[in-house]
């Protein structure tokens, strides 16, 4: 199961990926799914379950705020977002 974390902006999605992945966890930037889009374009980062708190503990001490998260649920046709809170 995969997660999505929601920052404000494109460099703190890749800011935090790259301060995860040099620490040896397997995250991802991907684009903000429409539904969940703010505004515009966004990216935000894939991450498995396994990494949920770990990211928001990363986040905290990089000052890169986690805006909201999302589980994602595959379906047949198209992804349902859960938000987390």
């Amino acid at each position: 199961m995969y997660y999505l974390a929601i920052v404000d902006s494109g460099n703190y999605a890749y800011r935090l990926s790259e301060i995860m992945n040099n620490k040896g966890y397997d995250v991802e930037v991907v684009t903000t799914p429409c539904k969940l889009a703010k505004s515009g374009c966004s990216y935000c980062i894939k991450l498995p379950f396994k990494y949920k708190d770990l990211i928001v503990k990363e986040g905290l001490e990089n000052n890169v705020y986690i805006r909201e998260m999302y589980k994602i649920i595959p379906s047949a046709t198209k992804n349902i977002y859960e938000k987390i809170e």
